[in-house]
């Protein structure tokens, strides 16, 4: 992994970690009205990983974190 793609990984990490502190990550979810298996399947995680990420209780890490922060923002961009 080149510096620039570590870096962008761990940016990646961080604004998903915020989103997921302030709430932002369930309110994507409601308004594109998509479940947790939904997302999971994207993500390539169990729907209770999803769920515990929602509520704040875990926090993504690695390519996971990154693969959900990319869902988040499509999702995002959708429902806009």
């Amino acid at each position: 992994m080149t510096t620039h793609t570590a870096t962008a990984a761990l940016e990646a990490v961080a604004r998903v970690r915020e989103m997921a502190r302030t709430g932002r990550v369930a309110q994507i979810l409601v308004e594109a009205d998509v479940s947790d298996a939904e997302v999971a399947e994207v993500v390539g995680v169990d729907p209770s990983t999803v769920w515990l990420w929602r509520k704040g209780k875990t926090r993504p890490t690695g390519d996971r974190a990154v693969r959900f922060l990319h869902c988040l923002e499509r999702l995002e961009r959708v429902s806009a």
